[in-house]
Order: structure tokens, then sequence, then C-alpha cells
């Protein structure tokens, strides 16, 4: 229960796959032949979200980034309704008992996590979730991470070690096969798209706005009614991908709970090998 992994992944509210945006590919056909395109809003708004779980199978409470043009901390606002489509995640973590913990929020200017913001969400979302922590024996608590930014910042790994957290990232290029939140972000993200495509048919449909709001991305990630079209979308995406039966067999796979060495029996992880030597 004290050792997790946290990975982030790009969230686009068009469609898109690139987090920057941008609308399907167009498809060129004669006019005899029936549109097969599917229509979805275009939108230029970029946000990051961090999940992960811990090696007993609990879902950590994810963290969304959002972007925003405000230049100061201090003209930076998210709407209040956005709690009405953003659920606690229960959990033990760090307690006796299992409790409501809330989700985290952020915002920049890029909506994507830099030294700085990889520090901040560590210190403020993850730490408290261990409030049992100090750097003695049954009390240290080890963070699996890639090697993104912020991951080597000398500072803030002895300020967490000091709590009690040790960092640990992970090797170049080897996300796919040795990050166990890369194996939830496959069916988090079907279900999402599904939600996404269901929600803009929906309001399509009637004639309303495809255009989906960042205060909506619960509503996107967690299921529930669509306050414009007052459709219920069909997944729960969160838990698709992060139910404690997701979470274990993700850190099956990888061959860190239980330790196997599954993770370079993999074919990716040859297939990297061969290009970083090749490299």
């Amino acid at each position: 229960m004290r050792i997790l992994n946290v990975d982030e992944t790009y969230l686009a509210l068009d469609g898109g796959t690139r987090w920057i945006g941008g609308r399907p590919t167009i498809i060129y056909c004669g006019k005899n032949f029936p549109e097969v395109g599917t229509a979805v809003a275009k939108s230029s708004i970029t946000m990051t979200m961090i999940a992960g779980s811990t090696a007993a199978g609990e879902a950590i409470p994810p963290h969304f980034q959002f972007s925003t043009a405000a230049q100061h901390e201090e003209t930076m606002q998210l709407r209040m309704d956005i709690q009405h489509f953003i659920p606690y995640i229960r959990g033990k973590y760090g307690g006796n008992d299992k409790k409501n913990r809330p989700i985290t929020f952020g915002m920049n200017t890029k909506g994507g996590i830099n030294d700085v913001e990889f520090g901040k969400y560590v210190k403020n979302s993850l730490v408290p979730l261990f409030p049992d922590s100090g750097d003695v024996p049954g009390k240290r608590v080890i963070i699996k991470v890639d090697s993104g930014p912020g991951r080597l910042n000398v500072e803030l790994l002895a300020s967490l070690q000091i709590l009690g957290f040790y960092l640990y990232p992970g090797v170049p290029n080897t996300t796919a096969v040795t990050q166990e939140t890369d194996q939830n972000y496959g069916p988090f993200k079907s279900a999402f798209r599904e939600n996404l495509e269901f929600l803009t048919s929906a309001r399509l449909n009637r004639n309303m706005s495809p255009s989906i709001q960042p205060f909506l991305i619960g509503l996107l990630v967690f299921g529930g009614i669509d306050p414009i079209s007052h459709e219920t979308l069909p997944k729960n995406a969160f838990q698709e991908g992060f139910s404690e039966e997701k979470c274990l067999v993700s850190w099956s796979k990888v061959g860190a709970a239980p330790v196997t060495p599954k993770c370079l029996e993999s074919k990716k992880s040859a297939v990297n090998l061969e290009m970083q030597m090749t490299t």
C-alpha cells in the first residue's frame, strides 16, 4: 500500500489524439457514397490528467491540470460548478480506514506538467495521502514515475526524503513496459473517447452546440448526466481503467506485484532495447 505509480496523459475535448487539439483526418469521397466522417467540436483547450494506483490496487485520486491565459496565480479561475461532476476517491493509503479523498486541480499557460507543476503535484496531491509517512522503516513511501520533467530535481528529492517519500524515476522510453499506469490508460482512454463521441452526437442530434467546456471534464471521466442534452453518458471511464481489479492486473503485467521478470519478457522491451542499441 506504500508503493505507488503515477503517470500523466493528455485529454482532448475535440476527439483528437494530440494534446494540442485538432479535427479528425479529412476523408474525400464521391457524392454517391454515404459520409462516414465523425462530427466533433473544434477545441484548442489543453489539459493533462495524472492518475495511478498503489501496488495494493487502490486508485490514486486523479489530478487535472488546465490551461489558462492568466499570467498570475491571483487571476487564475475555475468554475465552481466543476465540482458537480467530480466525485471523491475512496481509499486507505496511509490511514487505517478507507476515507474519501479529494481530486486536485492545477493551472498553467499550457495545461501541461513542467518541473514546477510536478513538484506542486507531488507535495499537494500525493504527500497528504500518507499522513503517517516518515523516513523510518515501515513508514516510507515509494513513488514510481517516468523520466519526465522534475523527476531529477535535487531539491524536490531531498525535501521528499525528509518526509519519507522516495521518488523512483523510470528508464527513458520504457513506460509501456515498466509503468503500471500505462496499462490502465488503455481501457480508460477507450471509455473516455466513447463518452466524448456519445456526448457530441447527442448534442448534434438535438441541434445543440457540440462544444464541451473544460468544467465538464468530470462528466467525461466519471460519467453522469449532461446538463445540456440531459443524456446519461454510457461509461465511467475512470472505473473502467482504474478499478481495483484493473489496478492489480496492471501491477502484475509489468511484474512488480508480485515480483516477476514479465517486463523483461515483453516484446515491447525487446524492440526498445534493439532501438537503443541501434542508436
